[in-house]
Formats: C-alpha cells, sequence, structure tokens
C-alpha cells in the first residue's frame, strides 16, 4: 500500500509538471526538449556545478555534456559563470527564463502543501515532515549506481 501510494503521488507530480511543460513552452526555437528538460533539474538540483560535476552524476562524457550545456545556453536557460575563488572554474547557472520554467512545478506544489495544512493538524504535518526527513536520510544512503550494475 505504501509503495502504491507514493508512485501515484510521484507520479501525479511528475504529470503536472510535464501537463505545464508542453503548455508554457510552446516556441520551438527555445522549447526544451525531454532530454533538455531532465538536464536543467540536474543543474538545479546539483547547485551550480560545474561541467564535469554535471557530467558525471548523469554518466556521459564532458564532450557531450559540454555539448547539452551549450545548447541550453544558446536557449537561454544555463549560463555559465567563472568561480572567484578559481576564474578557470566554470560553473553552470540557472537563468531567469529556467525559473519561470521551474514555477510550473513549484506554484503547484505550494497549493498542495497550502490545501495539506488546511487539512491536516499540525501535528500530522510535523509526522508529514518527519517522514519526508527519513525518506531524504535513506535517499542520500543509497547509492544509485547499484541499480545500473549488472
Amino acid at each position: 500500500m505504501l509503495e502504491k501510494t507514493f508512485s501515484d503521488v510521484y507520479c501525479r507530480f511528475k504529470n503536472h509538471f510535464y501537463q505545464g511543460m508542453f503548455r508554457e513552452l510552446p516556441d520551438r526555437e527555445s522549447s526544451l526538449t525531454a532530454t533538455e528538460a531532465f538536464a536543467v533539474e540536474v543543474i538545479h538540483t546539483l547547485g551550480e556545478p560545474t561541467i564535469g560535476e554535471f557530467a558525471n552524476f548523469i554518466h556521459i562524457s564532458l564532450p557531450n555534456a559540454t555539448y547539452r550545456i551549450n545548447a541550453l545556453v544558446k536557449k537561454g536557460y544555463v549560463r555559465k559563470t567563472h568561480s572567484d575563488a578559481d576564474r578557470r572554474e566554470v560553473r553552470l547557472c540557472l537563468t531567469e527564463r529556467f525559473y519561470h520554467y521551474y514555477n510550473i512545478s513549484s506554484d503547484y506544489i505550494h497549493h498542495i502543501l497550502a490545501k495539506m495544512k488546511e487539512r491536516m493538524s499540525e501535528t500530522e504535518c510535523m509526522q508529514f515532515v518527519q517522514s519526508l526527513s527519513v525518506m531524504m536520510n535513506i535517499m542520500d544512503e543509497f547509492d544509485t549506481d547499484k541499480l545500473f550494475e549488472a
């Protein structure tokens, strides 16, 4: 029951996000392909990675990563900035265009959470937060690379 419920909730969040993404990004020249949408999501979760960190995380070659990043730069979703500490180091930063795109899902999440707060007691909300914290800790401990080993 837990697995099915979690899977259903996760799928609904993803479906809402994809619906909004396709609705909000109709301009073919600047719209994101599915792969590019996933790439900017990864950059967002990594928090200003280098191209190498991005490549390592998604297990692609550095030239392939550079090609993908350059396409995102050209479309205006990512910009490259030099690190203040080491000017040779280039960090990937997301642009306002990305955050407009990202708000497709964050507005929905805020709405759902507001409705949850209306329907749940403060104790239930705290238990929910604790459950999510446990889940995050387990996710941090889990080595996802093992899933892909044969």
